[in-house]
């Protein structure tokens, strides 16, 4: 815990400051990613209403029912990397992209590490679904909902006033200057992409009803944090739920990373027609709190262990570049350059001795 409270009171200040600059694990992009024309300003003021809603009301806000929204926010398309953002609609702004090993997780997870300040160690949080927010650990007992948002306030969205489960989170980085209506920045599905957008100017998918949530009091101090961040590991530690999820995570990683495919799991959330490689990849983003070094109970062997023994050269080179630790030991005492070296693999043994000289 002196480990967390020592990184978080170097960069807690200055993080909450400046939330919508330093959402985590980006390339920074400040360039609007098309250019705009007057024409396209006009087109924006005048559809600007439609995409806000005043945040001063009660327990939620609902999308406004009008059809060239809607029209609008199912042109945003998937939440897929597959699909292209390279024209995105006037009201959202892409501020940066994910570096390619970052793991930050989706939308629930990089929100909650937002707001909580973590910014070099996010698998400290282990798990982070949406589901997560009434089940398991319940994060909502954490926050109090109110109806006048503030700059780093958590907004929870959900399909509609018959079904609240919740499908989509971001955080509260600013205000328009037009209107006062909130602007939040999230993360959305698998894309890279850190956006800024209005508040409904998000994928239809993401349901038609938004909620603003604060951390409640005692948590809003630095202290407070990182009492937070140890209660959440505890109920993280204890929830057999979510442990089993994680044990169910690991087998899929050493599974695939020994080359066999992985049918489609209700946890995870990626096509089950992907190559094996892409299914390492996002699994690997999409859960921080899973272990990259997790070894199988046979012999020991971790992810790049098994991949280096298929001469899995692609394979190998993405571990690494996700952090894998390249001194674990099998229960013979081998490395994975060891098992390189051993089995011939010169073009895999260079790559990994390139690695430890560094």
């Amino acid at each position: 815990m002196d480990i967390y409270r020592s990184i978080l009171k170097t960069s807690f200040a200055l993080l909450i400051l400046t939330i919508n600059a330093a959402l985590f694990g980006m390339e920074r992009n400040y360039q609007r990613p098309f250019p705009i024309s007057l024409d396209m300003y006009k087109y924006h003021d005048e559809i600007q209403n439609i995409f806000v809603a005043p945040h001063n009301i009660i327990s939620y806000i609902q999308q406004p029912d009008n059809p060239t929204l809607i029209k609008i926010r199912k042109s945003l398309g998937s939440t897929t990397i597959d699909h292209s953002l390279e024209n995105p609609h006037p009201s959202i702004e892409i501020i940066g992209r994910e570096k390619h090993n970052a793991r930050f997780g989706r939308c629930m997870h990089r929100a909650m590490i937002a707001i909580l300040g973590i910014t070099d160690n996010p698998g400290i949080l282990k798990m982070m679904q949406p589901h997560h927010w009434t089940t398991d650990i319940t994060l909502m007992q954490y926050f109090d909902q109110t109806n006048n948002p503030k700059k780093a306030d958590l907004v929870v969205y959900y399909r509609d006033l018959n079904n609240l489960e919740p499908l989509h989170f971001g955080v509260v980085t600013g205000f328009n200057k037009t209107n006062n209506s909130p602007i939040i920045t999230s993360k959305w599905g698998t894309r890279t992409e850190i956006i800024t957008h209005a508040l409904f100017s998000v994928p239809l998918i993401y349901g038609k009803i938004a909620k603003f949530f604060t951390l409640k009091s005692i948590y809003q101090h630095m202290d407070g944090k990182i009492a937070l961040i140890g209660k959440l590991q505890g109920a993280i530690k204890i929830s057999k739920p979510i442990q089993k999820e994680l044990a169910v995570l690991k087998k899929i990683l050493l599974t695939l990373a020994n080359g066999q495919n992985v049918t489609i799991h209700k946890i995870l959330n990626f096509d089950e027609h992907r190559p094996i490689l892409d299914k390492v990849f996002f699994l690997l983003k999409d859960y921080p709190g899973l272990n990259i070094n997790a070894r199988n109970k046979s012999n020991h062997h971790t992810a790049l262990m098994l991949a280096t023994i298929r001469d899995d050269f692609a394979m190998v080179n993405l571990l690494i570049n996700f952090g894998a630790n390249l001194k674990k030991q099998d229960k013979k005492g081998n490395t994975a350059l060891m098992i390189a070296e051993n089995l011939k693999y010169n073009k895999i043994a260079q790559l990994l001795r390139r690695q430890i000289t560094h």
